[in-house]
């Protein structure tokens, strides 16, 4: 059974991934990224810390640029006539190969991701030290941060492939996800608060609730996208006609 030779992925887009990795250690070695303090809405009190701009925005460039690195030929039409010569199925040439750089992606983030709120946490029992009136604030839940970093980071590697797919060319896609990502930090963190992609990384995160509505969003539109690629890749494999075979 032909299958999709790991190494051929791994060259396209070990130097993103590298980089990746590499800033995820320096978040994890450096505690200041993780400093935590008590917010106060409608007399409630609640953690607030930037770790979603660290977690999300930030670490978005380094996901969307490893997933166009990964999947730039794969969207390419010149590519795409080579690739269905191949015997491989969609299920191979997408799915398969979107799992494993998920997989790769979730291996170091995930630990980076706990460990750091593990620390806000430990921030938030100093703060109660110096403030005692606002202990009743509580400690952020491990489990929901972890939860919409991660379909916060499967949604930026979904959304590049959707993207490289409609367009067909990996710099207008990249040019589209970094003009959005400027509008985001500038404006559109005011206009739709609750809504945005990146919630929490310009404006007040949510940490007490493990699906607030901009991450139900981004779980929707993850996949949605994914079934339109899949569904639509092979019939425009299809629609090329087929393959050539030379006689002798």
């Amino acid at each position: 059974m032909y299958k999709w030779p790991l190494r051929t992925d791994v060259l396209s887009c070990w130097k993103p991934y590298l980089c990746f990795a590499a800033y995820l250690a320096f978040l994890s070695l450096v505690p200041g990224f993780s400093h935590t303090t008590v917010g106060g809405q409608g007399g409630e009190l609640f953690a607030s810390n930037r770790c979603y701009l660290y977690l999300q925005f930030i670490a978005s460039f380094f996901v969307v640029g490893t997933a166009a690195s990964l999947f730039e030929e794969t969207f390419r039409t010149t590519s795409r006539q080579y690739i269905r010569t191949l015997p491989l199925g969609t299920v191979r040439v997408i799915l398969a190969r979107y799992i494993k750089l998920l997989l790769f992606v979730l291996i170091p983030y995930v630990p980076t991701v706990l460990f750091m709120f593990i620390r806000a946490n430990a921030d938030l029992q100093d703060y109660f030290l110096l403030f005692p009136q606002e202990s009743a604030c509580p400690p952020i839940p491990l489990l929901f941060p972890l939860v919409h970093c991660v379909i916060a980071v499967n949604f930026y590697i979904i959304g590049t492939m959707f993207l490289m797919f409609i367009l067909q060319n990996k710099v207008i896609a990249l040019i589209v996800i970094m003009v959005y990502c400027a509008m985001e930090a500038a404006m559109l963190h005011f206009v739709f608060p609750q809504y945005s992609v990146f919630r929490g990384a310009f404006n007040t995160p949510d940490f007490y609730h493990i699906l607030p509505v901009n991450i139900r969003l981004l779980a929707g539109a993850s996949a949605f996208m994914l079934g339109i690629i899949l569904l639509f890749y092979k019939s425009r494999r299809r629609s090329m006609g087929s393959p050539v075979r030379w006689r002798r």
